[in-house]
């Protein structure tokens, strides 16, 4: 086997010549960093100028539609955050005299009163976003706020409906949908049918109990 070489540390100022240009080695002697900088200007590898033109492309139409996906997705997130912190009422009178202010149907299909007050946050929260962006909708929801939706406030209106519903015959509830019947002609009508339906559901039920007596009293023969 041969004998290893020995390893020897030391610097390339020996090959320094070679490699680096004279132009960058005469300027690194002379004037230092700022006269690199000039030689690099000159070589064309640094660019200083001033009148550069920027060109701005067009962006696609997945793109676009991708920023609106996004845009969407956010301010949906930003309505789904202020929803949380909007009081609404808790009485079902005031949610549905809230939905009415604003122009909102009162029950849709399949829809509980927990619903229909998750369905009113969502909707106060959404026209504060759009108040925002729009400046719309500045009074309304002022009026609401002013109107008082906190919890105290709440229980104070169910103890003043709950003793003016005592004083009434019917519930306040009822009262909510109740409409008044005015034309005569149309009570006189429905009292009519009401009674013919009546005879008629008796003389029917009077011979169905007529037939099953028979019945009874002849297995009761056979027997």
């Amino acid at each position: 086997m041969t004998e290893r070489k020995g390893i020897y540390f030391g610097t390339i100022d020996a090959v320094t010549n070679d490699i680096v240009p004279t132009s960058v080695r005469n300027a690194s002697g002379n004037h230092g960093i700022a006269s690199n900088l000039e030689v690099a200007i000159r070589a064309g590898n640094v660019n200083v100028s001033d009148n550069v033109e920027t060109e701005v492309l067009e962006l696609s139409e997945s793109s676009r539609a991708a920023q609106e996906r996004h845009a969407q997705l956010l301010r949906r997130i930003e309505a789904e955050k202020r929803a949380r912190n909007i009081a609404v009422p808790t009485i079902v009178e005031e949610v549905i005299r809230r939905l009415r202010q604003l122009g909102e149907p009162i029950t849709l299909f399949g829809e509980r009163p927990a619903d229909r007050r998750e369905r009113l946050r969502e909707i106060l929260s959404r026209l504060e976003l759009e108040a925002e962006e729009t400046g719309f909708v500045h009074e309304v929801l002022a009026d609401i706020q002013q109107q008082g939706v906190g919890p105290d406030a709440g229980v104070e209106r169910a103890a003043a409906r709950e003793t003016a519903t005592a004083k009434t015959t019917k519930p306040q509830e009822n009262q909510l949908f109740y409409v008044p019947i005015r034309n005569e002609r149309l009570k006189s009508v429905r009292a009519t049918i009401f009674s013919h339906t009546a005879s008629v559901v008796g003389a029917r039920l009077k011979r169905e109990r007529q037939e099953r007596n028979i019945s009874q009293e002849e297995r009761a023969q056979d027997s």
